[in-house]
């Protein structure tokens, strides 16, 4: 049963997912600005997302984002 913590620990702590986890939740974030017809806001959370996605695409290495 350790073994399957330090796993999950793991998991939690990998750079990889913790980006893909926040990626997830600015997308999430994005239709409820949608819908409240927060544009501005909107606009500054696609740019962060749009940072995000070029830093994985380029590989630009974690330790510099």
């Amino acid at each position: 049963m350790a073994e399957g913590s330090d796993a999950i620990d793991h998991l939690r702590n990998d750079p990889e997912i913790r980006r893909a986890l926040a990626l997830v939740l600015m997308r999430q974030a994005m239709k409820a600005l949608e819908e409240a017809e927060e544009d501005r806001a909107c606009c500054h959370l696609q740019a962060a997302i749009d940072s995000l996605l070029e830093r994985y695409v380029d590989g630009v290495p974690s330790a510099t984002n």
